[in-house]
């Protein structure tokens, strides 16, 4: 089961006292003016509550926004492209 995360960052403290950022899961937030925003992770699509939309439920919208999105993006959160 995938679980939408939107920590984009986490810091930690190294051993030499160092803050150090890491990247956690990245993601992309599609919205049309109808419906709800749709978040693109891990390859899934969430709803902004976390649940993940099924299939027979992608908006016509959605794919055409995806379209526009840049490819490195979209590969950093696991869609081909």
């Amino acid at each position: 089961m995938l679980i939408l995360k939107l920590k984009t960052h986490e810091v930690t403290v190294n051993k030499q006292g160092e803050a150090v950022g890491t990247r956690v899961t990245p993601y992309i937030r599609l919205y049309a003016e109808s419906g709800p925003p749709i978040f693109l992770q891990s390859g899934a699509y969430f709803y902004e509550g976390g649940e993940q939309v099924p299939e027979d439920a992608h908006p016509d919208w959605l794919l055409d926004m995806q379209k526009k999105c840049n490819p490195e993006a979209l590969k950093a959160c696991g869609f081909k492209t």
